[in-house]
Order: C-alpha cells, then sequence, then structure tokens
C-alpha cells in the first residue's frame, strides 16, 4: 500500500458527501476542511460511517456561519464542537489551529482534504505495511485501545471469579 493507492479510491468519499452532505463541498465554504478518522476509513472500505468527524483549519467562527448559512440546528459537542444532525447523518464539526493535534483523537491518521480532493495519510499507509492494521477488516490496531480492552476483560474477570 502507499499514498496512490489511497487516492485512487478518493472518489468514495467524495461521492459519499455528494450523497449524504452535500453542502460540505459548496464553494461557499472555503476555510479548509478534513473529514477525518473512522468514516475516510469505512467509506474506502464501502463501510457506512456511524459518523462523520469533520476538521475546519481556522480560529474564527467559520463553522458557526456556515451553520447560520445553511439554518442548521446544532448542540456543542464535548470538544467544544458543533454536534449537527443532517437528515439523520451525525456531523460533528471543530475549529482548530494546527491539524496534527487533532491526530490525538483519530486512531487512523486519515484526512480527507475536502477542499482540495486529497487523502493525507499520517502513518495510516505505514500501520498497514507494518502490520498495525488487521488485514482481514482492515481496522486500526492502536496499542492503547488494545490495553484498554485488556484491562476490561481484567476487570470482568475478575468481577465473575469473585
Amino acid at each position: 500500500m502507499n499514498y496512490n493507492d489511497l487516492n485512487r479510491n478518493k472518489e468514495k468519499i467524495k461521492n459519499y458527501l455528494q450523497k449524504k452532505f452535500p453542502i460540505i463541498l459548496e464553494q461557499e465554504f472555503k476555510c479548509p476542511t478534513f473529514l477525518i478518522g473512522g468514516a475516510v476509513k469505512d467509506i474506502l472500505n464501502d463501510r457506512k460511517p456511524k459518523d462523520l468527524d469533520i476538521v475546519v483549519l481556522n480560529d474564527s467562527d467559520c463553522i458557526e456561519l456556515f451553520t447560520e448559512y445553511h439554518k442548521l440546528e446544532f448542540i456543542k459537542n464535548s470538544f467544544g464542537g458543533y454536534k449537527i444532525n443532517y437528515n439523520g447523518l451525525l456531523v460533528d464539526m471543530w475549529n482548530t489551529n494546527d491539524l496534527y493535534n487533532v491526530l490525538e483523537y483519530t486512531y487512523d491518521g486519515l484526512f480527507y482534504d475536502i477542499n482540495n480532493d486529497y487523502i493525507i495519510p499520517i502513518g495510516y499507509v505505514w500501520s498497514i505495511n507494518n502490520g498495525c492494521v488487521d488485514s482481514l477488516n482492515n481496522d486500526f490496531i492502536h496499542p492503547l485501545k488494545e490495553r484498554r480492552e485488556e484491562r476490561r476483560d481484567k476487570i470482568r474477570k475478575d468481577l465473575c471469579n469473585k
């Protein structure tokens, strides 16, 4: 797998957005905008994402202007972003000044640059090529996630044996 392999399939993402969340592709929304993480992976693997996580590289009220322009109802999410229900599709949007800070919140290291129609795989290709991704379902195997699941299983086992 290499970067070009991923970008050969980027039309899947653009088509999904055009079908499910077309307003994000409109020209009025000029802020640098990225679809991140699991949704990118799910769409590339022909699976329905549970939600869309979108990061806007901007420190202004770009998302608020976007929601006002399209008359979208939202609530503030746990990270200070906007949780939007768009025709049954859940969308979380955040402002940030540093795209790399977002890596802390995504296991996949996959970003789709909506404005420039390009997939940016930060660590994802390396993870596939070095066995950190389960080849059967293409799920990222994150060490912290595994440890959390091991701890949960140990707690269950301890509780059941008492």
